[in-house]
């Protein structure tokens, strides 16, 4: 769906940004190491929510609670389950 990063590599690349472009100290425990792992975490966390979401857009990949909200908005109901009842016939052939 969407590319995925690890913390980790959010974490490189916004520590490098922040020292290339800002000429910051962005050594473990300062400040802006500070900012770019709650920026790394934060991302993170929005990146997991935005696949969850895009999964529930549509009904063929939605989860069962979602997948019960499309229904509901066109006014679909879930049917009882049935027993099935018949005669099952397998042919076999080569090919």
């Amino acid at each position: 769906m969407f590319p995925s990063y690890s913390r980790e590599t959010l974490l490189k690349f916004a520590l490098a940004t922040l020292h290339n472009r800002m000429d910051v100290d962005v050594t473990p425990g300062t400040f802006w190491y500070k900012v770019a792992e709650t920026w790394a975490e934060a991302t993170t966390s929005l990146s997991g929510y935005q696949q969850h979401i895009a999964k529930q857009i549509l009904p063929s990949t939605a989860e069962t609670a979602a997948l019960e909200r499309h229904a509901k908005v066109r006014g679909l109901t879930r049917k009882a389950a049935r027993r099935a009842e018949g005669v099952v016939s397998i042919v076999l052939t080569a090919e």
